[in-house]
């Protein structure tokens, strides 16, 4: 048969205190039975001042028992100490002030910049990405034979293949650059729908039978329709 010194141990009522010196278990000690044993908790709850900070600044941060904890951790291992900075062991790498040259142009101009002495004498890092775009060529023949337009003559797509290879295919610098006065005036649209058709025309002639290939599309109309769309957008009230 079970005691009340059995049944305080299972409720963690603690030790023997007014009625229960005698064994007996009152009804307070059945209904708050968490009571004495928090108070025993908050009791012995403390913060310690960390290393290295005064006492005035704990005081403000941590005044009395009563105050939250800090919403984020916060790690006191090094204290409020300066911690010095942690250099390698390694040598300081010497730079130099050395020239250099592009491969992307033909002038042979000169250049300087400052780079790594190890490194005198490498090529240019950046020369990877002199990327040209490779603009079709076509004979007298061809353009006779397959790109022929009663709309262009043969001098306006010939200036055009000109720029489009000086400028790499940027359609609105050619077209800025475009001889307006000599030739017809051409939308951005024009120059793109023109080449676009000769590089289809010139694949499908010079192509192998048997291969796959790769046509570049341009649709003129729905490019001009997009951009008559976007201005209305832009100009609605």
């Amino acid at each position: 048969m079970a005691t009340g010194a059995d049944v305080r141990d299972i409720l963690e009522l603690g030790g023997p205190e007014g009625d229960a010196a005698s064994g007996t278990i009152s009804k307070k000690d059945i209904i708050n039975p968490d009571k004495k044993k928090s108070k025993k908790s908050s009791e012995t709850l403390t913060f310690k001042r960390p290393e290295g900070m005064h006492r005035e600044v704990y005081a403000l941060l941590y005044s009395d028992k009563k105050d939250a904890p800090p919403l984020l951790p916060s790690d006191t291992g090094q204290g409020y100490r300066t911690v010095k900075a942690k250099l390698g062991s390694k040598k300081v790498r010497p730079w130099k002030w050395m020239p250099f040259t592009n491969p992307a142009r033909k002038d042979g101009a000169m250049f300087f910049h400052w780079r790594r002495a190890a490194e005198e004498g490498k090529d240019y890092p950046f020369a990877r990405f002199n990327k040209t775009v490779q603009v079709p060529v076509y004979s007298e023949q061809e353009y006779q034979l397959y790109l022929h337009d009663d709309a262009w003559t043969k001098a306006e797509t010939d200036h055009l293949f000109d720029l489009s290879r000086r400028f790499d295919l940027r359609f609105v610098v050619i077209h800025d650059r475009y001889d307006h006065q000599q030739f017809k005036k051409r939308s951005v649209e024009d120059l793109k729908e023109r080449y676009y058709h000769i590089c289809a025309k010139l694949a499908n002639v010079r192509a192998v039978p048997g291969t796959d290939l790769k046509i570049p599309v341009f649709d003129a109309g729905h490019e001009r329709r997009r951009k008559e769309q976007l201005e209305r957008l832009y100009n609605r009230t």
